[in-house]
């Protein structure tokens, strides 16, 4: 999956960005959205803001954000319980 976040400015920690997302908020038009489905496409202010696991912290806004799968998309869906 391919996020591309349209006229972007970044704000991070100075320590490395590199882990595991640990919690992860993302607002567009100023209204959270608690799932992106995928393909998602808005030309609305978007802020998205990271915490990673070792506690480093990344905020990224902009102006309008598209959501794709990187080719075919392939899921399967699991009746695992």
């Amino acid at each position: 999956i391919s996020l591309w976040l349209h006229e972007a400015a970044v704000e991070a920690d100075a320590s490395p960005l590199i882990g595991r997302i640990s919690q992860a908020t993302l607002q567009v038009g100023g209204a959270a959205l608690p799932s992106v489905p995928v393909p998602f496409e808005t030309s609305a202010r978007v802020r998205l803001e990271l915490q990673l696991a070792h506690r480093s912290h990344f905020v990224a806004s902009g102006r309008g954000m598209s959501v794709r799968f990187n080719g075919e998309a392939n899921f399967k869906e699991s009746f695992a319980c």
